[in-house]
């Protein structure tokens, strides 16, 4: 038998008790009618008295079988981190899926609702995380939502460690993004201010040649203020590979200086053996130079 089917087996063991706490009340008294016949017989003066007894029996039966169910639920979702075949969207995946999974889940994120940041998405996954008793669920066989939080044992040791450890990286994800922007912000209004005093980082030749590195990267669509941004690297390299692009640099700048220009500028960790090879871009890169 193949994980997937483990799980799936394991999902439907806890949408059956699901069920069966749901009809709990229901089936105690199918329990009672089908045990009379079989119970001693105690002859009870007041019908009043022996109501009463009945409905504690009832109760009791009805409590025994919710504290199963409960049981079963929490079993079966234990078990579960035993495998690895989960959708992403599983609100109990184990952590250190959920931690390999995330760029991909951003970018889909992103993909899905223009406009919105990756600080957008470390938000909606904090406030999806913290909200358990609306996002812990399964579908049924006729993709209706069974929702499982409540039917959950008080003590779920496991399942709330790794639901805190995924709100506590998010948060932290958050704080970094928010102090990378404030950095960014801080180099690009830097980056505005040597451009209003003709001031200019020393690997280029002029003042205007930096205009033109600058004006170049809006041309080649390189986010200077999200510099790891998909592309962003071969873009650069192209423009340090091309011939036209050399003539911006001062003649005996090696490559080694122009990475730590961009490392230090734009926050970014380039270095040369890592490099994307920006060959595809270096044309384009000429024919605007050429231009301007």
């Amino acid at each position: 038998m193949t994980d997937q089917e483990l799980i799936n087996g394991l999902k439907i063991g806890v949408l059956n008790a699901i069920i069966r706490y749901q009809n709990s009340e229901y089936a105690t008294k199918i329990i009672s009618a089908t045990r009379k016949s079989n119970s001693t017989v105690i002859k009870i003066p007041s019908n009043n008295l022996k109501k009463r007894v009945d409905s504690v029996n009832r109760e009791y039966k009805k409590k025994q079988l919710i504290k199963q169910s409960k049981s079963a639920v929490t079993e079966c979702l234990i078990k579960m981190y035993d495998y690895e075949k989960f959708e992403l969207e599983y609100f109990d995946l184990r952590f250190d899926l959920y931690a390999k999974e995330l760029d991909a889940k951003k970018e889909r994120f992103i993909k899905k609702y223009p406009g919105f940041e990756e600080k957008d998405f470390f938000k909606s996954e904090i406030n999806y995380f913290e909200n358990p008793e609306s996002n812990r669920y399964f579908f049924n066989s006729k993709n209706h939502k069974i929702f499982y939080h409540n039917y959950l044992e008080s003590d779920t040791h496991i399942l709330d460690l790794h639901q805190n450890k995924k709100i506590g990286f998010l948060k932290e994800k958050l704080q970094n993004k928010s102090e990378s922007d404030y950095v960014k912000t801080s180099q690009s209004q830097s980056q505005k201010q040597d451009l209003e005093n003709n001031e200019y980082p020393p690997i280029f030749k002029s003042y205007e040649c930096y205009q033109k590195f600058i004006s170049l990267a809006e041309f080649m669509e390189i986010k200077l203020d999200n510099i790891n941004a998909r592309n962003n690297q071969a873009k650069l390299n192209g423009i340090w590979q091309s011939n036209n692009g050399q003539k911006l640099f001062l003649k005996h700048t090696e490559k080694p200086e122009y990475l730590a220009f961009l490392n230090k500028n734009y926050n970014s960790e380039f270095e040369t053996r890592s490099m994307s090879s920006g060959k595809k871009y270096t044309n384009r890169v000429d024919e605007y130079l050429s231009s301007i």
